[in-house]
């Protein structure tokens, strides 16, 4: 006995599984990536001179992909004021990217 079984959508659902191993290599690289700026965050916490550890308090790191590359930065500052101090923008300290 065989049955008919209508799905709405399943257009959408090929492509969305179709994109499904992109999306995985790009989250598994992200997190490589990270990996590596996290040894160079590591890195500028042993370096940065501390008075008071605000500076190294702000160091952290961000991630993105742009144009088909992974990035990652380790930035230092802040760009947030708040009140006590005027804003800035946040320096960058190391960049690793995958490509």
């Amino acid at each position: 006995m065989s049955r008919d079984i209508n799905i709405t959508g399943g257009d959408e659902l090929f492509a969305a599984l179709q994109e499904l191993p992109l999306k995985l290599e790009i989250n598994v690289m992200r997190g490589a990536v990270r990996a590596g700026a996290k040894i160079l965050l590591e890195d500028a916490k042993a370096r940065v001179p501390v008075k008071t550890g605000t500076l190294k308090d702000t160091l952290k790191i961000s991630t993105g992909v742009k144009n088909g590359k992974i990035y990652a930065f380790v930035k230092a500052g802040s760009r947030v004021n708040n009140g006590s101090q005027k804003a800035r923008p946040a320096q960058i300290v190391a960049r690793f990217m995958r490509t």
